[in-house]
């Protein structure tokens, strides 16, 4: 297949190095060890456990955990050369996520040095390293040797020059990043020129041109990079893509008139049942019906969210308050199940329900099953939705 286009990005992912790039395949075989992309989903609540850290394999949740920094990369001889750049930042995040869990007693962080870089890194960093169940070790593992006697495995290391060890329940490798194969097929059927290891070249003083014009580059198609940085970079790449295609008026081509803008909406009570009503649209009460998603650390390592729910219950037209773990992850995935929205809207017909989250994206997923987005006009401040209850009051 062909296709014409006036501009290309380029944003081909990576793959992370696997077993067979390390010094010690052999520590994959053990089902105490993970990768640090496994453990993200171990910890996400759209995981196989749910957000509860039970790795298959283990008798009983993780006490003692271990992260092994560096495993393939800075490895000019098993792995890459080079750092990978997100281990670090990444490592810290799991590490707060993993602290807050109440069956986790020890964390030991061991890396040859934590590379925090980016704004407000620094500070993250020293905040993790402040953490009662946090401690860092400043050398490479060395081994991870299971123990036969009461299970777990022994992980061999040195601290400052001095060997050292430790028993863990589950050690956690951060892999290495690569270009990903499909990224080194693009490159080469578009004639790009590429770095020894893979990366596409950039254009000298130029962030995301490549060797040919027309073609620009982002993420980890250029090197081991951060999401943030990823983010930064392909907001460049669609800008300049869009300064290639915008059409000139000493082309010949007029500019189109500009489109009027939107009629301005009256702030008044309507049928629409897409709008958020300042009052009840019929005589009946406003019934609302508050649901607080206690997810983790997102918002509950924010505020108290046991103490939103009391104060909820004290505002005026407040029928129904609840507050759950992970509540919008499992709406998303189990519409018809009892902790749905939509189940809390049925019973005295509620108007409105309203639920703080932290993503939009997930509660738009929630009009799947029976409950419709509607924007909360302060949510940009609180990050809130208003879930609509199907039906007038």
């Amino acid at each position: 297949m062909e296709l014409e286009a006036g501009a290309v990005i380029l944003a081909g992912g990576f793959d992370l190095l696997d077993r067979k790039d390390t010094a010690h395949p052999h520590w994959f075989d053990s089902p105490h060890v993970l990768t640090n992309l496994a453990l993200e989903r171990y910890l996400s609540a759209t995981g196989p456990t749910r957000g509860v850290l039970h790795p298959h394999g283990l008798n009983a949740p993780p006490r003692r955990i271990v992260f092994a920094q560096c495993v393939g990369s800075r490895d000019p001889v098993h792995g890459v050369p080079y750092c990978s750049g997100y281990c670090c930042a990444a490592a810290l995040k799991q590490i707060q996520l993993t602290a807050a869990l109440p069956h986790v007693e020890h964390i030991t962080l061991c890396a040859m040095d934590v590379r925090a870089h980016g704004r407000d890194c620094e500070p993250f960093f020293r905040r993790v390293q402040a953490m009662d169940k946090v401690r860092l070790i400043h050398g490479r593992v060395a081994d991870i040797v299971p123990l036969e006697t009461h299970g777990g495995v022994e992980v061999l290391a040195s601290h400052g020059g001095v060997p050292w060890r430790t028993e863990a329940d589950l050690v956690v490798l951060a892999m290495g990043m690569r270009p990903s194969r499909e990224a080194l097929r693009i490159a080469k059927v578009l004639g790009l020129q590429t770095d020894p290891f893979g990366f596409v070249r950039i254009k000298e003083h130029h962030t995301v041109h490549t060797s040919r014009d027309g073609v620009y580059a982002c993420g980890a198609f250029m090197g081991p990079k951060s999401i943030p940085s990823s983010v930064q970079e392909a907001c460049a790449a669609a800008i300049a893509a869009a300064a290639r295609l915008t059409v000139r008026p000493e082309k010949g081509l007029r500019d189109k008139p500009a489109s009027p803008p939107p009629e301005a909406v009256p702030d008044e009570d309507t049928e629409d049942p897409d709008r958020i009503p300042t009052r009840a649209a019929s005589d009946t009460p406003l019934r609302i019906g508050v649901f607080v998603c206690r997810c983790g650390t997102n918002i509950a390592g924010v505020i108290d969210t046991a103490e939103l729910v009391r104060w909820v219950k004290s505002l005026p037209d407040v029928a129904y308050r609840d507050r759950k773990p992970f509540f919008l992850f499992h709406g998303r995935h189990r519409p018809h199940g009892p902790d749905h929205p939509r189940k809390a809207a049925e019973p005295g017909r509620r108007r409105r329900l309203f639920a703080p989250e932290s993503s939009s994206r997930l509660s738009g997923r929630l009009g799947q099953g029976g409950a419709r987005p509607r924007v909360c006009p302060h949510g940009q401040h609180s990050g809130a939705m208003f879930l609509g209850a199907s039906g007038p009051a």
